[in-house]
């Protein structure tokens, strides 16, 4: 499975939460957004691609981080990935993640980053589901 997220629209596959936007965010960990519906299920412990289109450039201090938190994302979030220089060329990318063990039911996978030079962050986050390998 596949997650894509197009920066600079800041669409994520699976889909963002119903308001986000391509805008910088205000508020972390989810820009206010309330939780959704599920819009995707993953295996806790496993191995996941993750691709992402980057199709405008931004500055090379920009740091993309992916994580994961229980629930409804209000609590803490547990870094999953580290993309440095993330936005630094067009193109597609993939990042192998793996996903903890100890989240499985509903959770609130997050995409977000930060361009230092500009002071803005970004950040998408998707309502998921986290199941046992069977």
């Amino acid at each position: 499975m596949y997650l894509t997220v197009t920066i600079s629209v800041h669409q994520i596959i699976p889909i963002g939460r119903e308001g986000s936007t391509d805008a910088p965010i205000t508020d972390l960990p989810c820009n206010k957004l309330a939780a959704g519906d599920s819009v995707a299920t993953f295996v806790a412990g496993a191995k996941t691609q993750l691709a992402y289109s980057i199709t405008e450039v931004h500055d090379a201090t920009s740091t993309c981080f992916i994580d994961i938190a229980s629930g409804s994302g209000d609590g803490s979030f547990t870094k999953i990935a580290t993309l440095e220089q993330c936005a630094s060329y067009l193109g597609t990318y993939v990042a192998n993640v793996n996903f903890p063990t100890d989240i499985t039911g509903n959770a609130t996978l997050r995409w977000w980053w930060h361009v230092q030079s500009l002071n803005v962050t970004f950040a998408t986050c998707s309502d998921i589901t986290v199941v046992h390998a069977s």
